[in-house]
């Protein structure tokens, strides 16, 4: 049988499916590695059940869920072990935040003073 793969790695991700890059197993026990089985689970983080073949992009995925991908290899003898699991998150990176408005409001050869306007944000606390 195949060793065990190494875990799927991340490539891309647009507003609904995720693009992972599988791996051949470095050893195919002496016969052709003939396919792949790449499992995910629906989001959140339960048991793993969906299975693709081959194809490398999972689609018609909800943002905001954590997903996880394990995969496997198959030879005619059986399946390999299955690969440790990589989890992606789909859904747009947080915008960057303003940076605080500062002013000087004074100086001397010791010290300097200064004044800090607070962010305005609607979703982040500012501390």
């Amino acid at each position: 049988m195949p060793t065990i793969p190494r875990s799927p790695d991340y490539i891309s991700s647009s507003d609904d499916d995720i693009t992972l890059q599988l791996y051949r197993s470095e050893e195919d026990g002496g016969l052709p590695i003939a396919d792949y089985e790449l499992w995910m689970d629906s989001g959140s983080l339960d048991s793993f059940f969906t299975t693709f073949r081959v194809d490398r992009v999972a689609n018609k995925m909800t943002k905001a869920l954590n997903y996880r991908f394990k995969y496997r290899s198959k030879n005619v003898i059986g399946f390999s072990e299955f690969s440790d699991s990589t989890r992606v998150a789909l859904g747009p990176l947080p915008a960057k935040p303003t940076p605080p408005t500062r002013s000087i409001t004074g100086n001397s050869p010791t010290s300097i003073g200064l004044d800090w306007v607070a962010l305005q944000s609607e979703t982040l606390e500012v501390l």
